[in-house]
């Protein structure tokens, strides 16, 4: 007889194996509507309280170096629900696949799954749990938890509604995987002067589509061997476009400053360096065939091509048009890595 694999169906549409759980298949979306959707103490308290808001208390409560793990530690609830902690010590088989769980989900998100049961992290959470308590729960029949500190802030239990409980979620979970510091360049006055753009945007351009590029190819979104045995690994732009377009062209209508630069790029595309009788120059050339999202990234490329080829130096009348392209370019990028969470996730990968 074949066994067959518990699942459940997420929010988001997706399917979503329990035992083993599969990475590829948990979705920040989905885990922040579940968790803003859950309320804390089973729902034995005198108002609603989302398992999402303690989480982002904790992602502020703990060590900043851990405030991923704080967002995220509750995060295998938004699939297995919220167990009482004296009746989940009592459900071994439940205890399995919370840890099957949280490993998977250490895995999606870059964390080390063992740090869910670090003492940083239960420091800060029992500092919440008492906080909580203080506000959301009648005098206690006896004390609980035992050994805890004392209250230390409980004017921050906020107790958002399932909305804005999940859109702080996110914009927190997004505040974090973002935080990805950049170290200014240091140039020297030479190169300064044969190269009159801004060399911060210009380094910041350069890191943020070399990462874009690794990401696409972390995905496997890269052109197939075909009938060959071995080739050149190069992206195809074509799987990534397809693959971020519609939640991509989602945002541009809702984002003015992305539909700013989308629209500069539409209008004012950067020219593609040829060669003529009278020698190189850049001209105006229309990408061909493509939908508009490639036509965007393609365009990102000839920027970075541009640059790191040459001939952006200093005998170039249209200084102030190539600046724009460098620094609308990189919020092009933002917005495309921004529209797929899992993309997003190697963009953002430390090693």
């Amino acid at each position: 007889m074949t066994e067959v694999t518990p699942w459940i169906q997420t929010f988001t549409g997706k399917r979503l194996d329990l035992s083993p759980p599969d990475p590829s298949q948990i979705d920040i979306e989905d885990i922040a509507h579940g968790l803003s959707m859950l309320c804390r103490f089973n729902g034995q308290c005198t108002k609603f309280y989302s398992v999402a808001e303690h989480s982002v208390h904790v992602s502020h409560e703990i060590e900043p170096k851990f405030a991923l793990v704080g967002l995220l530690h509750d995060a295998a609830e938004a699939y297995l629900g919220d167990v009482p902690s004296p009746l989940k010590g009592q459900l071994d088989q439940f205890k399995t696949f919370e840890d099957q769980m949280e490993v998977a989900i250490g895995e999606k998100f870059g964390i080390d799954y063992e740090l869910f049961a670090g003492k940083e992290l239960k420091r800060a959470d029992v500092q919440l749990l008492l906080d909580e308590k203080a506000v959301l729960m009648v005098d206690p029949p006896e004390p609980w938890p035992s050994g805890a500190p004392g209250i230390k802030n409980p004017s921050r239990i906020k107790c958002w509604g399932p909305e804005e409980s999940k859109q702080r979620f996110l914009e927190r979970y997004g505040e974090l995987v973002r935080n990805f510091a950049i170290p200014e360049p240091v140039f020297s006055e030479k190169v300064k002067l044969i190269f009159p753009l801004d060399h911060v945007s210009t380094f910041n351009f350069f890191v943020c589509f070399s990462r874009f590029e690794y990401a696409a190819k972390a995905q496997g979104l890269y052109q197939d061997l075909g009938q060959q045995q071995r080739r050149d690994l190069k992206v195809d732009w074509k799987k990534v476009a397809d693959r971020m377009d519609k939640k991509f062209l989602s945002q541009v209508n809702q984002n003015a400053s992305l539909r700013e630069a989308v629209d500069y790029y539409t209008d004012k595309p950067p020219r593609k360096q040829v060669l003529e009788a009278r020698g190189p120059d850049f001209k105006r050339t229309k990408i061909q065939n493509v939908g508009a999202t490639e036509n965007l990234i393609l365009s990102l490329r000839r920027v970075r091509n541009n640059l790191f080829h040459g001939g952006k130096g200093i005998k170039r009348k249209d200084l102030e048009h190539d600046q724009k392209l460098v620094e609308l370019g990189l919020v092009i990028l933002k917005g495309l890595v921004d529209s797929d969470d899992v993309f997003q996730h190697d963009f953002y990968e430390v090693f």
